[in-house]
């Protein structure tokens, strides 16, 4: 994440979080290929609403887009707690395991 600096924090949390995440799925399961496009998931979703907005007459469509880009945000930050959690349960467990 430092070759890509990012000004809200919130935001930059959330991807580091999500990228390790991917990257820990990615290393741990060798039959689960993990291919993620997040900024076409995004560009869909705005163009989608700003589309929809304009179709019918409804500036309401783009609060829509972005109640929906907040929800992937949601989603992503549950799944990052997710897998922390379960990396450091991984990390106690291994700890406690007496060495032979």
């Amino acid at each position: 994440m430092e070759k890509y600096p990012i000004s809200n924090e919130t935001f930059g949390m959330s991807m580091s979080g999500f990228l390790r995440a991917i990257n820990h799925i990615y290393r741990s399961y060798n039959c689960i290929r993990v291919i993620f496009a997040l900024p076409i998931v995004v560009l869909s979703i705005i163009m989608g609403s700003i589309y929809l907005a304009f179709t019918h007459q409804d500036p309401h469509w783009i609060n829509r887009g972005g109640a929906l880009l907040a929800a992937v945000a949601a989603s992503l930050a549950i799944m990052e707690a997710t897998l922390e959690r379960r990396i450091t349960e991984e990390k106690l467990s291994s700890a406690s395991t007496p060495k032979s």
